[in-house]
């Protein structure tokens, strides 16, 4: 719970995603994740959360408020 809080406060969502294999290759072929690490859940949901990071960071164009967030 204290996780929970400690995210929250900075803004952190946990979402639960399924990952279908093309995602999984897509990782490996763009280099955020090893082929090694293909298997490990944890590693494919560090290198998707990378992914979308890099992603968005290229949109900065619009400014969006979430209150809810």
């Amino acid at each position: 719970m204290r996780k929970l809080r400690e995210r929250r406060a900075e803004g952190i969502r946990v979402l639960q995603v399924e990952v279908g294999i093309e995602t999984a290759e897509m990782l490996i072929e763009t280099d955020y994740l090893s082929v090694d690490q293909a298997h490990d859940y944890v590693q494919v949901s560090r290198a998707l959360a990378r992914f979308i990071e890099d992603a968005t960071e290229s949109v900065t164009s619009h400014s969006i408020t979430l209150d809810a967030w």
